[in-house]
């Protein structure tokens, strides 16, 4: 399966954006390296904005202990990635 690197081993903020597109279905992104109460939260661009993506009204987000979120509709997204600890890696494979 191909993969590209989102964010390489960062301690900054950062908020990438990427597109998923019809073809590249069960879209897998995954963290590595956070820590505590860090987060990654995930949004999708709505016309002209980015907002955060929701499942039943609660924020998508990467923790510590929920690494992994598999996206299964095609459009443009965005991490949001506040300063962590340690550094932090997201991949994602389609």
């Amino acid at each position: 399966m191909p993969s590209t690197i989102l964010i390489n081993a960062a301690t900054g903020a950062a908020s990438p954006e990427f597109t998923v597109s019809p073809e590249q279905q069960r879209f897998t992104v995954r963290a590595s390296g956070l820590a505590g109460a860090e987060t990654i939260t995930l949004q999708v661009q709505v016309g002209g904005e980015f907002r955060n993506e929701n499942e039943d009204d609660v924020a998508i987000t990467l923790t510590a202990t929920a690494q992994t979120v598999i996206l299964n509709a095609p459009g443009r997204y965005k991490l949001v990635k506040g300063v962590t600890a340690g550094a932090v890696t997201v991949e994602a494979t389609y």
